[in-house]
Parts: C-alpha cells; structure tokens; sequence
C-alpha cells in the first residue's frame, strides 16, 4: 500500500477516491483535535492510528453516504472517527 487514494481504497473508482481524500484533508486537523482532546493520556494509540482507521472506514461507506447523504459530511466524518476511537482503544487494552 503506497498510500496515495486509489491504492487505499480498494476497488473505488479513482475518482470517487481522491473526492473522498480531499473531504477528509479539509477536515482533518478538526478531527484530529478532537481525537487528541479525548484520548486518554496513557492510551497507547495515537490520533493518526484513528483517523486512519476512520479514513478506512469511510472508503468502505462513501459511496453509500454519497447515495443518501443524512447528515453534512463534517459530522459524517466526526461520527466515524468517533467510532474508530471507541474501536481502537478497545483494541489496546487486551
């Protein structure tokens, strides 16, 4: 995986794949606050671990959430990476 947009997201057309790197470039360093505000200090994640996960996580929906938009693609993008954190510090402490 040499991180550029199409290689991260599997299967998506290249074009739905940089729409939806740029969407989440926008928002990143808001995410990326949030993230580090409510990590726990001692966590043994960081808040690039989230949001890669969460980045993951809305290759695999976006073309669902482009189909149906509920909420405006901030709070989309918040909710997932809000999923991600409970997801990820889960993992750490096992």
């Amino acid at each position: 995986m040499d991180g550029t947009p199409s290689s991260t997201v599997s299967g998506a057309d290249s074009s739905v794949a940089l729409e939806l790197s740029e969407l989440f470039d926008r928002y990143r360093s808001r995410l990326r606050l949030m993230v580090h505000l409510r990590l726990d200090r001692q966590a043994r994640i960081d808040s690039s671990d989230v949001l890669q996960e969460a980045f993951l996580e809305a290759a695999t929906r976006y073309e669902q959430y482009q189909s149906q938009p509920s909420m405006p693609p901030f709070l989309w993008l918040r909710f997932l990476v809000g999923s991600s954190m409970c997801s990820c510090s889960g993992d750490t402490w096992g």
